[in-house]
């Protein structure tokens, strides 16, 4: 029989890390220059250059710039918050009329295709939370390296907006992190844990990339 009180005693709030590249010039640097790789590879494909071509200096450059980028990337590690604590900064930071209004818009494009309102509905999340208000405070709640307060999150949250949407994507996605875990080797390796409910605005641009691999 399983005892309540090894199972209290055994709760950790699930942590996550991940890594931010916070320096745009490089950001943008490494992707125009993945870009042109990108471009000169397909062309090779068609008229292959041989050993010093176009596509070999390309990826020496970005190599370097890869390199450049992990000795500035900063790596975040992230806890779950208390539930309550979560349920009340849902509560005093409610989606805004434009962010219910995109979500009906987006259900009403499903229902235009022809989808039921069961399919729409599991693809179009209803927002529950306004990230652009309710961003710092869960920053300075849920980050346990580099920790914070909400004046340094607020800081931290007028960076652009696909990077704001990249911390608020990570956050919230450590706050809906499930218990139900496979437990075989197997399971564990090939199983992998959907991103859960965004609340990133309709609106947001598309979080660019921000690892140490760029």
């Amino acid at each position: 029989m399983t005892d309540i009180n090894e199972v209290l005693a055994s709760r950790r709030a699930p942590t996550a890390s991940r890594t931010f590249l916070f320096d745009g010039a490089l950001r943008g640097e490494l992707l125009r220059v993945r870009a042109m790789l990108d471009q000169a590879r397909a062309l090779e494909k068609v008229n292959p250059q041989g050993l010093g071509s176009e596509a070999d200096k390309l990826t020496v450059e970005l190599r370097e710039l890869a390199e450049k980028a992990a000795e500035v990337a900063v790596v975040f590690t992230c806890r779950a918050v208390d539930a309550d604590w979560l349920d009340d900064l849902k509560r005093r930071h409610p989606p805004s009329d434009d962010q219910m209004a995109k979500y009906k818009d987006a259900l009403d494009r499903y229902s235009d295709s022809g989808a039921t309102s069961l399919v729409a509905r599991s693809f179009v999340r209803v927002p529950t939370i306004n990230p652009d208000t309710a961003g710092p405070e869960l920053l300075a709640e849920s980050m346990v390296d580099p920790e914070m307060n909400v004046d340094q999150a607020k800081q931290l949250w007028s960076t652009s907006r696909g990077q704001r949407n990249e911390l608020w994507n990570f956050c919230w996605d450590v706050q809906e992190e499930s218990s139900d875990l496979p437990f075989s080797s197997a399971g564990i390796a090939t199983t992998s844990r959907g991103a859960g409910e965004s609340n990133t605005p309709v609106n947001g641009e598309s979080p660019s990339q921000n690892s140490k691999d760029e």
